[in-house]
């Protein structure tokens, strides 16, 4: 929910903001600023730590889906689990996240968390790919900061087709299995 409220009489004033509303500035060849040398003792500090194992296996943390650089979202358009599982085998295939619709929330195949728009999370990847998911305003409102937008949609006039980047007319989940080829090759 979007709101403007002013009050001249009451200060102070506070706004918030859902995490990544705004892109991150670009940058600027004409700022500078200055470096400043700080020396520092680090004597006494080796040896606190002794290596078990060095080849321990190691699991990265998730990545939240808000810092996520690429995330490839679905929605009721890929039919069922299976066809969500493509746009998972997808996600993981490109090093992004998955991430879904309120639809594919109600249908059970992602959390909470992972629910992209207003009523989800706001994200602003370098990529975000959209499969069989139709794109009404509260799903744009979430993704509308994203860097490039990239639609699979059998129904070429559904709104995210409006506002990708590229659009791919045609079923998701036909399409997903030849890009995963692609991509493996």
């Amino acid at each position: 929910m979007f709101n403007t409220l002013a009050c001249p009489e009451a200060r102070p004033q506070m706004a918030t903001l859902q995490p990544g509303y705004f892109r991150t500035p670009s940058q600027d060849a004409y700022r500078s600023g200055e470096v400043q040398e700080v020396e520092a003792d680090l004597s006494g500090t080796a040896g606190r730590l002794t290596w078990l194992n060095l080849d321990a296996a190691f699991d990265k943390p998730a990545v939240p889906l808000r810092k996520a650089r690429i995330v490839v979202s679905a929605g009721r358009g890929l039919g069922n689990a299976e066809g969500f599982a493509l746009a998972e085998q997808l996600a993981a295939a490109l090093g992004g996240v998955v991430a879904g619709t309120r639809g594919a929330l109600d249908e059970g195949w992602i959390a909470e968390e992972q629910v992209v728009g207003i009523g989800g999370e706001t994200v602003a990847p370098d990529l975000y790919i959209a499969c069989g998911l139709s794109g009404d305003i509260h799903h744009y409102f979430g993704i509308r900061n994203s860097k490039l937008v990239v639609a699979i949609n059998a129904d070429e006039k559904a709104p995210i087709m409006k506002v990708a980047n590229y659009a791919v007319v045609g079923d998701a989940r036909q399409i997903l299995p030849a890009m995963l080829q692609a991509l493996t090759r």
